[in-house]
């Protein structure tokens, strides 16, 4: 099909041109001597053409906000390196969203960052599956949700370290710094619901939470996984209640070792709180605050320091004693 464009005049002098409308492209040509004057134009409306079977096609491609190019025919090769990775890590990011029930505005707000992390040269060199959990992350603390860590890497089927390592090196290369810390009450629901409480999970849920206060106001909250303090509260508000969970049904929900969870339980035993009977407990919120267990800790170790170096000052004062002329030279 011919054209005249009464703007236009080729280097031959020739003012007819066709359009290539057979084809995706749309190429604008003189008739003449065949020069393209226009390659993959963009056009505002939309037009059809008719291919040699008789079927209809539409003309041209869209270009999306965040693509450099169009892609027509939905060939991959036309879109560039930076594209792909952006087109992958949106469709990994969302798949692992929705494997977690994570909402989409979440996943959205990881995608952003996976978009400031490309730009920031970061996915260059890592494994893709690292960076997306550490977005998805990253989301999740800032929304405040139940989902740890490990939750991402059990489902990507890589280590946990290596995804908190990325998280880490993403948090100090993209300068993110309202990274709230995380409540370990937003866990108590999530580790609840997997346990089998019955009628009385609300009531078990609000001890564990109230449990997790009273940990936060003695201090046992501070340089400890959120996750642990977690089981622990879950463990005891089941004990709370007549129910009898054992350790190893708490490490299965909060993917803590046995140690630790016995560990913060020892922590509390140490605190005024402890010491108070269920009833009491549930009614009395004003119970003394306690030391924290690192300030009790280093001054068990002072003592028994100081007791080895009077110990040691004495034995040596005997001896002396017992031969001066020996000690004398």
């Amino acid at each position: 099909m011919s054209v005249s464009v009464a703007t236009r005049t080729c280097k031959c002098g020739g003012t007819e041109f066709r359009r290539e409308f057979n084809t995706a492209s749309g190429d604008l040509a003189c008739v003449q001597c065949g020069v393209v004057l226009e390659e993959n134009p963009i056009v505002s409306e939309v037009t059809f053409a008719e291919t040699s079977t008789g079927a209809a096609t539409v003309q041209g491609a869209f270009v999306g906000s965040d693509q450099s190019r169009a892609s027509f025919g939905g060939n991959r090769g036309s879109l560039d390196s930076r594209e792909q990775t952006l087109a992958n890590g949106k469709r990994r990011i969302k798949n692992v969203a929705a494997a977690l029930r994570i909402p989409d505005f979440i996943s959205d707000a990881a995608y952003n960052l996976f978009q400031l992390a490309l730009l920031n040269n970061f996915v260059q060199g890592r494994r893709s599956q690292n960076v997306v959990a550490s977005c998805l992350y990253i989301a999740c603390r800032k929304e405040k949700t139940h989902h740890m860590l490990i939750d991402f890497s059990s489902r990507l089927q890589v280590s946990v370290y290596a995804v908190g390592a990325t998280f880490l090196k993403m948090v100090k290369a993209l300068h993110i710094r309202d990274l709230p810390l995380v409540d370990p009450s937003l866990f108590i629901q999530h580790f609840a619901d997997k346990l089998d409480f019955g009628t009385v999970k609300l009531k078990v849920i609000q001890d564990a939470v109230k449990l997790s206060h009273r940990m936060s106001e003695d201090w046992i909250h501070e340089g400890r996984r959120p996750a642990g303090i977690a089981g622990a509260c879950i463990l005891l508000a089941a004990r709370m209640n007549n129910f009898r969970r054992t350790h190893s049904e708490i490490v299965a929900v909060s993917h803590v070792s046995e140690f630790t969870i016995q560990k913060r339980l020892n922590e509390f035993k140490n605190t005024h709180a402890s010491k108070l009977t269920v009833s009491r407990f549930r009614e009395n919120s004003n119970v003394e605050r306690t030391l924290p267990p690192a300030f009790t800790t280093n001054r068990k170790r002072e003592r028994k320091l100081i007791d080895q170096i009077t110990e040691l000052e004495e034995t040596g004062e005997e001896a002396i004693k017992k031969d001066p002329i020996l000690f004398s030279h």
